[in-house]
């Protein structure tokens, strides 16, 4: 799906399993108007219970699609496959 965030336009994978919300770092890198909520290394078990999923902060991000502008906490990660996964948090 096609979103706007922090006025850069991207596409954005919706992911009805996730129970959170991943951004690349590389596409918060092109930000200029970012809030970190916390800059600590952390990371999430993976729905199989074993593989761990690695984060490096959590930023808070305005973003807009489908006409609806909100604000939503995403967590960073170096190595994700696309530039956005929004989850039901």
């Amino acid at each position: 799906m096609n979103a706007e965030i922090d006025d850069l336009q991207t596409k954005i994978l919706i992911d009805t399993g996730a129970t959170t919300t991943f951004i690349s770092k590389r596409l918060l890198e092109k930000m200029k108007n970012v809030e970190f909520i916390n800059k600590k290394l952390n990371s999430f078990l993976l729905a199989d219970g074993i593989a761990k999923f690695p984060i490096i902060a959590q930023v808070k991000l305005r973003i807009r699609f489908a006409k609806i502008d909100t604000t939503i906490d995403a967590n960073v990660d170096t190595n994700l496959g696309t530039d956005m996964i929004l989850g039901m948090n």
